[in-house]
């Protein structure tokens, strides 16, 4: 029976070494211990879910979630840890979301009164004019646009400001940071409650995106990258022969024979009729088998495979129709239009 204490935002793994295994944070618990709120921390569309206090308590006694170390560290440390453009995204962030983040857990996990704190965050002004920033009165937005705006000299303009394009003249606007859509209002607030609902958790993992030479030095592919081998195992590399013009004309007439003509009223497939040409034609004889005579067939890599032989006989059978794609319908009618009828 464990004696762990129990936490808000403390995170704890359920089914370890399972198929079940999954990892959750507690989020919030009522005054009255009657219900915990929680929320799978890994999962990329994960909503928190509640679950009775004694159920939840009696599963960290039972030791059926287990407390684990916190897997956000590194958002625990201090603003110099973080690049420039990390912390005017999470100042952006805070700044937009405060209503949320401020709010009671009461309102904040209830769904009714999440939604009108989201409706409010939503229906903000997308953009502002020029006239509007001259009479900007909240001190925040103010503040937000002279970092962006140092940002922008600072580091050549990456957050440069945009014309926004309305009917048809374009009017310089500045995008309002206190503004988010929807789809980024929800991936922004599922962010903030696996990270543990504190500021860090609204900042971008910025310093993880690309393959710089130290990712590039730890994990050096075993593969070689770009398309799957065609022939992936030293048989395959092997299969097949070099064909010359008296084996090409002998897999035409197999084809013929035994896949386009019917053998005994029947009309044979490819494996077939593969099987039956490679011993009528490549075979080198007959010898015993347990007193019984079966073909002396070479070994593999001195026959045709059956995708050489498919193609042979299709790259003959339609050599008419590709010659006039290839030279054109007037120039086919007037050189190649004979080699169509003795294509064979």
């Amino acid at each position: 029976m464990s004696t762990t204490p129990i936490c808000i935002n403390g995170v704890y793994k359920y089914g370890e070494g399972t198929d079940a295994e999954r990892t959750e944070r507690l989020l919030w618990v009522d005054q009255c211990n009657a219900f915990a709120v929680l929320i799978e921390v890994f999962g990329r569309k994960s909503k928190e879910h509640v679950v009775p206090y004694s159920v939840f308590f009696d599963d960290v006694t039972h030791n059926t979630a287990k407390k684990i170390e916190e897997p956000f560290k590194y958002l625990m440390l201090t603003d110099d840890a973080y690049s420039p453009a990390q912390l005017l995204e999470r100042n952006e962030h805070i700044a937009a979301m405060k209503v949320f983040i401020t709010a009671d857990p009461k309102v904040r996990f209830d769904p009714h009164e999440r939604a009108k704190l989201f409706q409010q965050i939503t229906s903000r002004k997308k953009v502002l004019t020029p006239e509007e920033i001259e009479q900007l009165a909240d001190p925040v937005v103010v503040r937000l646009l002279m970092e962006r705006e140092e940002y922008a000299k600072k580091y050549k303009n990456k957050y440069k400001k945009k014309g926004v394009k309305t009917g048809t003249r374009e009017n310089k606007c500045t995008r309002n940071p206190l503004y988010l859509n929807k789809g980024t209002l929800y991936k922004l607030y599922r962010r903030f409650l696996q990270r543990g609902q504190v500021p860090n958790a609204l900042m971008s993992n910025r310093d993880k995106a690309g393959w710089f030479t130290e990712n590039r030095s730890s994990h050096i592919p075993t593969d070689k990258l770009g398309r799957s081998w065609a022939a992936g195992t030293p048989q395959e590399q092997r299969s097949g022969l070099v064909l010359t013009p008296e084996i090409k004309e002998t897999l035409f007439n197999i084809a013929v024979m035994f896949h386009e003509s019917p053998v005994n009223g029947v009309k044979l497939t490819w494996p077939a009729a593969y099987r039956m040409g490679v011993q009528a034609f490549f075979s080198r004889g007959w010898k015993p088998d347990n007193g019984v005579l079966i073909p002396d067939m070479p070994p593999a890599n001195e026959l045709p495979t059956l995708d050489q032989l498919k193609r042979e006989y299709y790259k003959r059978k339609y050599y008419g129709d590709t010659l006039a794609q290839r030279e054109g319908e007037r120039a086919f009618n007037l050189r190649y239009r004979a080699r169509n009828e003795h294509q064979r």
